[in-house]
């Protein structure tokens, strides 16, 4: 999460209730209007971070992939009586005149607003790692999946697939969990779904506490690198994804 974008939110069986402001009012979002949580946030703030430069782009862009022809597209056209391929060219035509970005296309603001960071790992502490036989068999009993609706046995399809109420439920009782050794977990290490790599999830304690990070928690090595169109790891995922990147 954008710790500029913190609030206090929690998981219900009926959705997402996030606190808006200090006299406690707020909102419920339902679980079919994603509020745009990532797989392992909690309340507080979670710092992601992906093995590759490749991994780190797959990550931000997967949202944009274009869809399947067949998918909603399909439907649409069908009512209008179009074809899929028909329906995407009147939208084509019908925006051209009014200056909007091809479809698929990103401007150059989507680059300037971002950079790349290496970061390094704690070299001490314990990572979940989410996917294993042993994790599954632990976290299946957690008691915020039966809060949320969520009754099947846990699998990896669950914690690498796209149901928010099952991953932060999740999320939430790992980090409140003490270990073997009497520490909190750093966060969760999971397999990208889109086969790019492996990513941390880091949950940023002290600065939610307040507190100066320790000295062990994950550092930025140098400055941010400006994104520049010609990345080759970044056209590689675009191109992967069918979008373009200005």
């Amino acid at each position: 999460m954008d710790p500029l974008q913190a609030r206090e939110r929690s998981v219900t069986p009926v959705g997402w209730v996030e606190t808006l402001d200090d006299l406690g009012g707020g909102t419920v979002a339902p679980w079919n209007e994603n509020p745009s949580w990532s797989r392992w946030d909690t309340p507080g703030r979670t710092l992601y971070v992906g093995e590759t430069i490749r991994s780190a782009y797959a990550e931000v862009l997967q949202h944009f992939r274009r869809p399947r022809a067949g998918d909603p597209v399909a439907q649409l056209a069908e009512l209008l009586g179009m074809t899929p391929e028909e329906y995407l060219a009147a939208v084509d035509q019908e925006q051209a005149p009014l200056g909007c970005m091809p479809r698929g296309q990103f401007p150059a603001g989507w680059r300037h607003d971002r950079a790349l960071y290496r970061v390094r790992l704690p070299r001490g502490g314990w990572w979940i790692d989410v996917e294993h036989g042993d994790s599954l068999t632990a976290l299946d009993s957690a008691p915020g999946l039966s809060q949320v609706g969520f009754t099947e046995p846990l699998t990896r399809a669950h914690v690498l697939g796209d149901e928010r109420r099952i991953t932060v439920a999740l999320a939430e009782h790992m980090r409140s969990l003490r270990l073997f050794d009497g520490s909190e977990a750093l966060g969760v290490t999971w397999n990208s779904k889109l086969g790019y790599g492996k990513n941390w999830a880091f949950w940023m304690r002290r600065l939610d506490d307040g507190l100066e990070p320790a000295a062990d928690d994950p550092a930025l090595v140098g400055h941010g690198a400006e994104i520049d169109a010609h990345d080759p790891d970044l056209t590689y995922v675009a191109d992967r994804f069918g979008i373009h990147l200005h």
